[in-house]
């Protein structure tokens, strides 16, 4: 039966948590909680002389409502771990040590998860200072040290003084998780219910660093070890020395056996590579081709391997927008996201080797904007504004390619996880350096990843 359109009714309640000093954003808060009283109020029975007249199924078609969770806070944290590491579990054990990993905001104090950016608003702080010029203590207030007291001045609250929302637009960008359905095509296909997560957390910035990046390996499967037996043949031969003289010239262990690999212990493979001798200079790349496969059983390591360290500066992301919803047929997950991604810059150093490769000025957005914009002259670039995002999913203003997630069994009794990613934006990066040599900017703009699909296979 078709039901005839009725009156539009629709409401939207977010209730606000705020955990900000002195109150900035509680009074949303309380004026959200008011409001929700006061509704619950009007709805209830009696609660008015004149009562309400029940609504027909027909009616109620056309309501649609939404609650969501928007959260303000400001927390400082700092994060430290002597070792991290993950590991391969079927093979035990192969692991990648993280060693003296850090978190922190660049000086040694805490990074900020917070829905506060903290830039300063110039021209409230400006307007401030001009209004106090003749105060001499108010004249001296700083964004850095008296934000608060500058935002609860009467002067700023009442109007005097401009530029406080201009303030509430730098500092009060909550969190905030909806659930929603939506109801006339412009997002998702109608009738879509989806788990929307709008992130600001991590819009000021951190720097991490790993001190130390470390692999270990082990394997009972080695295949081709003649491969490998006769690459340190080759070098004997080639330096005149038998078994014994291999152990004593580079200090192998005492059951070394260059012909049977199965007998070489952890460290030997470590002070064969360790030569720089180019007879040996294919032994690494062999045990690496020939680790993890299937084949001749064994006894191998390549334990503590040191490969140096890492640092991101400066990393910011957000406001990101998480979108998840199902299909309607079929089965898995449907899902996008965009945010944007800045950061100083990525090094990697190799041991000892300074600043062995790095990257500068990193951009992950939508496009560079700006009339003078030159991927040439990083000076020229600007990637403003809160919709130049990168997108995973919906790569077009709609719902056309949706990114997807499933777990699937194949007819060979594979369980895998099957996921499409298209994509589309602009990625920059002002300089790259390696090796103490400037090779220049790199600008990849207009991204566009309409396929990628990536299988994640079980054994």
């Amino acid at each position: 039966m078709k039901m005839t359109k009725a009156r539009p009714l629709s409401f939207r309640f977010r209730a606000i948590a705020s955990f900000v000093k002195r109150g900035v954003g509680a009074v949303w808060g309380g004026s959200a909680a008011l409001f929700g009283l006061l509704f619950s109020l009007c709805l209830m029975p009696g609660a008015s002389p004149a009562q309400m007249a029940p609504l027909a199924d027909y009616d109620l078609q056309t309501i649609s409502g939404q609650a969501g969770i928007s959260i303000n806070m400001q927390v400082g944290a700092q994060v430290h771990m002597d070792l991290y590491k993950f590991s391969d579990s079927q093979t035990a054990p192969n692991w990648i040590e993280l060693h003296n990993v850090a978190v922190d905001n660049g000086a040694g104090g805490n990074f900020f998860i917070a829905t506060r950016r903290d830039d300063e608003p110039v021209t409230l702080v400006n307007n401030f200072l001009a209004y106090y010029a003749a105060d001499p203590v108010k004249n001296l207030y700083t964004w850095a040290t008296h934000r608060d007291d500058i935002l609860s001045d009467v002067n700023v609250r009442n109007g005097n003084i401009a530029g406080l929302a201009d303030a509430f637009d730098r500092i009060l960008d909550p969190t905030f998780i909806d659930v929603a359905t939506d109801s006339d095509g412009s997002s998702l296909p109608v009738g879509t219910t989806f788990v929307s997560v709008r992130d600001t957390s991590h819009l000021n910035p951190r720097w991490y660093s790993v001190a130390s990046l470390v692999l270990n390996a082990y394997s009972t499967n080695i295949t081709n070890t003649a491969y490998l037996s006769n690459t340190v043949g080759h070098y004997m031969t080639a330096n005149a020395l038998d078994n014994a003289g291999l152990i004593s010239a580079l200090g192998l262990s005492a059951g070394f056996d260059y012909s049977d690999p199965s007998t070489w212990a952890a460290n030997d493979v470590t002070l064969l590579a360790g030569t720089a001798d180019s007879g040996l200079l294919t032994l690494t790349a062999a045990y690496a081709a020939y680790l993890l496969k299937p084949g001749d059983l064994g006894e191998f390591h390549l334990q503590n391997q040191p490969l140096g360290s890492l640092d991101v500066d400066a990393l910011r992301a957000g406001p990101s927008l998480h979108r998840f919803w199902a299909p309607t047929t079929g089965q898995g997950v449907r899902f996008d996201s965009r945010t944007a991604v800045s950061a100083e810059a990525f090094t990697y150093t190799y041991n000892t080797t300074p600043a062995a490769l790095s990257f500068t000025g990193i951009h992950i957005a939508g496009a560079a904007t700006g009339g003078s914009d030159d991927p040439a002259t990083p000076s020229t670039w600007e990637f403003g504004g809160v919709s130049n995002v990168f997108k995973i999913g919906s790569i077009g203003d709609v719902y056309n390619t949706p990114a997807t997630m499933d777990v699937a069994t194949d007819s060979g009794g594979v369980t895998s996880v099957y996921m499409s990613l298209p994509a589309a934006g602009s990625i920059r990066v002002a300089e790259v350096n390696f090796g103490g040599n400037n090779f220049g900017p790199i600008a990849i703009d207009g991204i566009q990843f309409h396929r990628l699909n990536v299988k994640i296979g079980g054994l």
